[in-house]
């Protein structure tokens, strides 16, 4: 049994293989097996994305509200790891 690991995108996704290299569970030659997969990684990648969605909105959030704490922009920058332009962009409710 080989482990890979696969990038789908956003993160690594941890997936083991039978000795001929095809992943555990796919069948060997039909299609069917391949597009079972495809699904898969599309389902995870929406959830994914849904995480970071929720996550940026959420980033976003707090520094509005620090901001509105009197936090300087430098400051809130440094601690959400963006830039000082990107902050106030967000603050100011652009891009």
């Amino acid at each position: 049994m080989r482990v890979l690991l696969v990038g789908i995108g956003i993160g690594i996704v941890r997936r083991e293989s039978d000795s001929t290299g095809r992943p555990r569970g796919e069948r060997r030659g039909g299609p069917s097996g391949q597009l079972g997969l495809i699904r898969r990684a599309a389902r995870q990648r929406d959830r994914r994305r849904t995480a970071l969605d929720d996550a940026d909105a959420e980033l976003r959030r707090l520094i509005r509200e620090g901001f509105e704490q009197g936090i300087s922009g430098e400051k809130l920058a440094e601690a959400a790891r963006l830039s000082v332009p990107r902050v106030y962009q967000i603050r100011d409710g652009r891009r």
